[in-house]
């Protein structure tokens, strides 16, 4: 027999139908015939169902697609919201909607400050830190996202900001991905405020060597933004 995963003696409280479509019958039958996590256990196709709805609207964003990116986060988000007021959750449920409420905001508050809009993009960003906690290495993420509130307004103190957001970053073992984030943004941040020719061609040099980085590792947001 099958065991659950950390907890073999966990059982479900309660029976739901839970949500199948957007899954093949042959990924149906691989996903009920192997051992299950505990949140698997629990029901929850439908919380598998919102991460992929997460990374698809993540995708359409690297691919230039705001205003749609955002429709689809927005509706997620609207969604998960629903799911929490009509279910009762496990502990292990309510940890996965989280993350998947953190990389949904933090995306939203992108989107937002490519809108120029700033009050959206402040708002997602203090919920992006509620849910970040104690985590240091999130709230390293929302320190670095938070200082584009200055992108237009107060570009030399963007930069610093920047510089300090990326040294947590190191700091807190962000991961490569987010590290070169983290560079990219400095480097552009640089490039806002520099008019020395010399300058100026040493940041390139540093685009390029980020942009291989990128291609060799598929950060795609890096290759978009450093192209």
């Amino acid at each position: 027999s099958c065991e659950v995963k950390n907890s073999p003696t966990l059982k479900a409280k309660h029976k739901k139908q839970v949500c199948v479509y957007g899954f093949t019958k042959k990924a149906l039958d691989l996903f009920s015939g192997r051992c299950k996590t505990q949140n698997e256990q629990y029901e929850d196709i439908e919380i598998l169902r919102f991460s992929i709805k997460q990374q698809y609207a993540h995708s359409t964003l690297n691919l230039g697609h705001v205003s749609y990116s955002k429709s689809l986060i927005e509706n997620l988000l609207a969604e998960i919201e629903i799911y929490e007021k009509i279910n009762i959750l496990a502990d292990e449920q309510k940890k996965e909607l989280k993350k998947i409420k953190f990389d949904s905001r933090d995306r939203l508050q992108n989107i937002y400050h490519q809108l120029n809009n700033r009050i959206q993009f402040y708002y997602n960003s203090l919920i992006s830190e509620e849910l970040a906690e104690k985590d240091t290495k999130l709230l390293a993420l929302v320190k670095s996202s938070r200082v584009k509130e200055f992108y237009y307004s107060d570009p030399i103190k963007h930069y610093e900001l920047t510089k300090i957001a990326t040294e947590s970053a190191k700091k807190n073992k962000a991961s490569k991905r987010h590290l070169s984030h983290a560079n990219l943004n400095l480097y552009i941040a640089e490039l806002l405020i520099i008019k020395d020719e010399e300058a100026i061609k040493r940041i390139r040099r540093k685009l390029e060597i980020l942009l291989k980085e990128a291609k060799d590792y598929n950060y795609t947001f890096s290759i978009t933004r450093a192209s």
